[in-house]
C-alpha cells in the first residue's frame, strides 16, 4: 500500500514538473526541511540544493525563483544563484524570462542572469499568458517590448493603453485614440478617434469629428461615424440616434430599423415600443415592425399581454394584434409584478388575471396594486383584504384603512388606531396603538407606541 502511494506520489510531481516545463537533467522538487528552510530534493527525495532559502518556487525550464530574506533571487538546476537575491518581487521564469522589481520599478532578466531590461519600469501589463509581448510603462507613456526579439518593438510613446485580445490593443495619446496590432506591428485604425468605448463583444463604438460609429477590434468599420448617439440596446442590436430620431442596427453593421422613430422603448418579450409623431407600434428583436403604429398609447409586453389605447379606450392586446380584453375602459394600470391588471370605467373598478380574464363578482371601488394575485387590499366603503383566486373575503370586517408591510403583515386602522394583520386576516396585534414599527426582517417582534 505505501508503495502504492508512494508511486502515485512520484507521478503526481513528475507530471506536474513536465506541465512546468523543467529542463534540468533530474526531477527538482522544492521541499522544507526541519530548520523552516527550503531547498530541493529530486524523486528519491534526496537533497540537492540544500534548504537555505526563505521560499523555493518550482522550477520553470532550468530556472527556480527562491526568496532568502526579503529578497529574491534564481537558482540553477545545480543550485547556482544566477540572480542575486536584491529584488523585492520576482515573477516566474517564462520563455526564460523572468520579470524583477527594485525600488519600485520593474526590470527584466533572462534565465543566465543577464539584465536585459534596467528596472525603471513603473508597471508592467500582460497581453496575455501566450503572448510574447508584454506593455510596460516609462514614467507615463507605455510602449510593447517583444521577449522573442528582445527588444521594444513600440518605443514607450502613449498615454493610455487598453488590451482588446492577443493580437490588438487600444492606445491613446494626447487626445486621439487608435488601434494596434502586435503581431503585424501596424494601426489598423489611425489615430482619429476622440472616444471609445465598448458597446459589445468585439465591438467599439468610436467618436469622430463629433459623430459615433462602430469598428470590430481588428479595425473593420462596421457602422460610419455619422450618428449623434450610439449604444447597446438588446441582444445584438445596437441603437442609432441622429437629429433626435431613433433606429436600430445590428452587431454586423446591418440598419434592420430605420432611424425614423421618437422612441424606442427597452425590449420585453421580444418586442420594443416604437413611437412616432405621437403614435406608437412595436419591433421585434430582428429589428421589424410586428405592430403598426397606430396606438396612441402602449405599455410593454408581460405575459402576452400589453396595455394599449387606439381611439376608444383602453384595453390589453396580444402580440398578433387582437384585444384580450376590450378596449372599452377608462384607463388600466398593471399591479408591480403584472400578475395582474386593475382596470376602471366609470365609478367601478375590475380585477383583470394575468390572462387577462375580468372578474365581475364583486363590485370595488379601489384595488391595490401593490398586492399578489391571491391577497390584495380592496375597497367598498371600507378596506379588506381580498382573495381573487378563490374569490372571497379574506378579511370579514372592514377597516378605515389597511397598508402592506411585507409579503407578512399588514397595518390596519380602526377610529383612529392602528394594529396588525396577518396574510390569513387575522389580528397579530389588537388596534391598540397611535404607532407601530414592523420589523420586516424576521418578524419576530414590532415596536409600538402607546399615547
Amino acid at each position: 500500500m505505501k508503495k502504492s502511494l508512494l508511486s502515485i506520489l512520484i507521478s503526481f510531481f513528475v507530471v506536474s514538473l513536465f506541465a512546468q516545463g523543467q529542463l534540468c537533467q533530474q526531477d527538482l522538487f522544492p521541499k522544507q526541511s526541519t530548520n523552516r528552510y527550503w531547498g530541493y530534493v529530486n524523486i528519491f527525495d534526496q537533497w540537492q540544493i540544500l534548504p537555505i532559502f526563505t521560499t523555493a518556487e518550482p522550477f520553470r525550464g532550468k530556472t527556480a525563483v527562491v526568496l532568502r530574506g526579503m529578497k529574491y533571487g534564481a537558482v540553477n538546476c545545480e543550485g547556482k544563484l544566477i540572480v542575486p537575491c536584491q529584488y523585492q518581487e520576482m515573477k516566474n521564469f517564462v520563455g526564460g524570462k523572468s520579470w524583477v522589481k527594485k525600488d519600485g520599478l520593474w526590470g527584466l532578466v533572462n534565465d543566465e542572469g543577464k539584465v536585459l531590461l534596467q528596472p525603471i519600469y513603473k508597471e508592467i501589463k500582460e497581453i496575455s499568458k501566450y503572448s510574447d509581448q508584454v506593455w510596460v510603462l516609462l514614467n507615463d507613456t507605455w510602449g510593447v517590448y517583444d521577449f522573442d526579439l528582445e527588444q521594444f518593438i513600440y518605443e514607450p510613446q502613449f498615454h493610455e493603453i487598453q488590451v482588446l485580445d492577443d493580437k490588438t490593443s487600444l492606445v491613446k495619446t494626447a487626445e486621439l485614440s487608435g488601434i494596434i496590432r502586435l503581431d503585424t506591428v501596424a494601426f489598423v485604425y489611425p489615430m482619429e478617434l476622440e472616444k471609445v468605448f465598448k458597446v459589445a463583444p468585439y465591438r467599439l463604438a468610436v467618436k469622430k469629428n463629433n459623430k459615433w460609429g462602430m469598428l470590430t477590434y481588428h479595425g473593420r468599420l462596421l457602422i460610419e461615424p455619422i450618428y449623434d448617439t450610439l449604444f447597446f440596446k438588446y441582444k445584438n442590436l445596437i441603437q442609432i440616434e441622429s437629429n433626435a430620431l431613433s433606429g436600430l442596427a445590428n452587431y454586423k453593421g446591418k440598419i434592420v430599423t430605420p432611424v425614423r422613430f421618437d422612441s424606442i422603448a427597452q425590449f420585453s418579450e421580444g418586442g420594443a415600443r416604437v413611437c412616432k409623431d405621437g403614435l406608437c407600434g412595436f419591433v421585434s428583436v430582428r429589428g421589424k415592425l410586428v405592430l403598426p403604429i397606430d396606438l396612441s398609447c402602449a405599455d410593454k409586453f408581460s405575459g402576452g399581454l400589453c396595455i394599449a389605447k387606439r381611439t376608444n379606450g383602453f384595453g390589453l392586446l396580444n402580440p398578433k394584434n387582437e384585444w384580450i380584453v376590450a378596449d372599452t375602459f377608462g384607463c388600466i394600470s398593471p399591479s408591480v409584478d403584472y400578475s395582474y391588471f386593475v382596470a376602471k370605467s366609470k365609478e367601478r373598478t375590475y380585477y383583470i388575471n394575468s390572462e387577462g380574464r375580468i372578474q365581475t363578482g364583486e363590485k370595488f371601488i379601489y384595488i391595490d396594486l401593490l398586492g399578489s394575485n391571491n391577497l390584495a387590499r380592496v375597497k367598498n366603503e371600507a378596506f379588506y383584504l381580498y382573495d381573487f383566486r378563490q374569490k372571497k373575503y379574506v378579511t370579514s370586517v372592514g377597516f378605515d384603512s389597511i397598508s402592506a408591510q411585507n409579503r407578512q403583515v399588514f397595518l390596519y386602522e380602526d377610529k383612529g388606531k392602528i394594529g396588525v394583520l396577518d396574510t390569513a386576516g387575522q389580528i397579530r396585534v389588537p388596534n391598540l396603538y397611535t404607532d407601530i414599527r414592523v420589523e420586516n426582517k424576521r418578524l419576530q417582534y414590532f415596536f409600538i407606541e402607546l399615547n
